[in-house]
């Protein structure tokens, strides 16, 4: 999932405030890792 998110990040995908999914820890830290600003929900449907 690093990989993914530092490929968007490079072809220009800014501006994240909120990832919403469920509780994959690898997908969190990533996120936090590549766009340290946004925020992380866990998806209700995913509860």
């Amino acid at each position: 999932m690093l990989r993914t998110l530092k490929h968007l990040k490079e072809r220009g995908l800014q501006g994240i405030e909120l990832v919403i999914s469920d509780a994959c820890l690898g997908l969190v830290e990533s996120v936090a890792e590549v766009y340290p600003q946004a925020r992380w929900q866990r998806c209700v449907v995913h509860w």
